[in-house]
């Protein structure tokens, strides 16, 4: 399957909109804050995940687990 940046985009704008989800370093990778309730990310897990799960990034293939709970 091909890189869909489109969808990658697709699914930044959508995620920015939610209004749970917030700029941690701390609980990055999608983690839940405790304190807020929200989702997390920092730059770079942002834009990990906006290119595994909209842009469909074949990050098995990278070395990294496909289960999205191992990123919890």
């Amino acid at each position: 399957m091909a890189f869909n940046l489109q969808g990658m985009y697709d699914w930044a704008v959508l995620e920015c909109q939610r209004t749970d989800v917030a700029y941690s370093q701390r609980y990055r990778n999608q983690q839940v804050n405790p304190d807020t309730g929200k989702t997390c990310y920092d730059c770079s897990s942002f834009t990990f995940f906006a290119a595994w799960l909209g842009g469909g990034l074949d990050v098995g293939a990278l070395g990294y687990s496909t289960d999205i709970n191992a990123y919890h």
